[in-house]
């Protein structure tokens, strides 16, 4: 599960973290938006399950994945679209 709540100007993204993946212990996820925002953290914790990012803009249609890596690579990436508020 992959979700998004957009504001204006930043998302509050969310999943199940995977505390386990087939090869291993996920490391870290890698966030991706296209467009692609001013202002994205590359690599979320595994641990967390949420973050807040800024930098969108408003009224935009965006398009964004997460994707699990370990140290045997990357996994698949879970993806969501929203439209950010009208500002």
């Amino acid at each position: 599960m992959f979700k998004a709540v957009a504001g204006e100007r930043h998302v509050v993204f969310s999943w199940s973290p995977h505390v386990t993946h087939l090869h291993g212990a996920i490391h870290n996820y890698t966030l991706s938006c296209s467009p692609s925002p001013s202002s994205l953290p590359q690599s979320p914790s595994s641990q967390s399950g949420s973050l807040t990012a800024t930098g969108f803009s408003p009224n935009t249609i965006y398009s964004c994945s997460l994707t699990p890596n370990n140290l045997w690579g990357s996994g698949p990436p879970a993806r969501t679209t929203f439209t950010t508020k009208l500002g």
